[in-house]
């Protein structure tokens, strides 16, 4: 920490415990966060929520409680100029939020509906004819009726006589062929396909396992999700850096997106960072405004 930063800092808190004003006081006169004015008081200037807020929110506590802060002011603004030259305020690339596995489902749906409106348009079965054919093992050929009745015309003079002769009926072969076929029945058997294991016993006692291992079974499942409700979740409020250590210096290890659930792991020794595990297993550190306990109304 340099010497200026030390003197803006001992110089405020000095006025303020001077006039018997709290940091909650003076944050509701001048309209910054009580955060703010005690990183102020401590010299920590990078904890303010940007660099060209520094300037403004200092000399505005300065302004207030009348402290002639200027000389030492004018060496930090010329430390937040050099850091405003270097600072990179271009927006992170957002990556696209639709995962890969939920567009493997959408693939898959697609691909099964269009086969099963193909099955149901186009018809790769046998004819109905054939189905019936192959079905009855001894079939029964019935001699097609004559196509008309025989007519028998001649001339008796002027006058035209028609003889129609009777058909014979082409039922009595089908009934012949239904009555000789012997009709052939045998008793149903049924047989008992219940599993029934045998008991085992241990090799060094007498206990036996019969019928049901229900009781073992339930026990797996109790032991695989023991733990599992241990993690502390948290939901990323905006878009952030995700940092190797507590510091703005800190080298940027990803971007925390907006309504992403992390891992609440624990805090720095100043208690403004918060340290979080994401869903891919990455650690890292990110601001507290960024992280909180309930999930956003945006995120809904």
């Amino acid at each position: 920490m340099t010497d200026h930063k030390e003197e803006i800092g001992n110089a405020l808190r000095a006025a303020r415990q001077a006039a018997g004003l709290s940091l909650k006081d003076i944050a509701g006169q001048i309209r910054i966060r009580p955060i703010y004015l005690q990183a102020i008081e401590a010299g920590q200037f990078e904890l303010l929520p940007a660099l060209p807020q520094t300037i403004g929110f200092t000399r505005a506590y300065a302004r207030h409680l009348h402290v002639d802060v200027e000389e030492p002011l004018s060496h930090l603004g010329e430390e937040v100029h050099r850091d405003i030259e270097k600072a990179d305020y271009s927006e992170p690339e957002l990556p696209w939020t639709v995962s890969p596995r939920r567009l493997g489902y959408v693939g898959a749906g697609v691909v099964s509906g269009l086969a099963l409106l193909a099955l149901a348009v186009i018809d790769v079965g046998p004819p109905v004819s054939e189905i019936v054919a192959a079905s009855d093992p001894n079939p029964v050929f019935v001699e097609p009726p004559a196509a008309s009745s025989p007519v028998a015309s001649a001339r008796a003079g002027n006058t035209l006589v028609m003889k129609i002769e009777p058909v014979r009926p082409a039922s009595a072969p089908v009934t012949a062929a239904l009555a000789s076929r012997p009709l052939v029945t045998a008793p149903a058997e049924f047989h008992d396909t219940t599993y029934r294991p045998e008991p085992v016993s241990a090799p060094g006692g007498n206990l036996s396992v019969s019928g049901s291992n229900s009781d073992l079974a339930a026990e797996e499942p109790a032991q695989a999700g023991a733990g599992a409700g241990d993690a502390d979740f948290r939901f990323v409020t905006g878009s952030v850096y995700f940092r190797a250590k507590p510091d703005n210096a800190g080298a940027e290890i990803g971007v925390l997106d907006a309504c992403e659930q992390v891992v609440f792991l624990g805090t720095d020794g100043t208690d403004y960072w918060r340290e979080v595990r994401r869903a891919d297993g990455t650690s890292g550190w990110v601001f507290r405004d960024y992280v909180a306990g309930d999930k956003p109304a945006v995120c809904s």
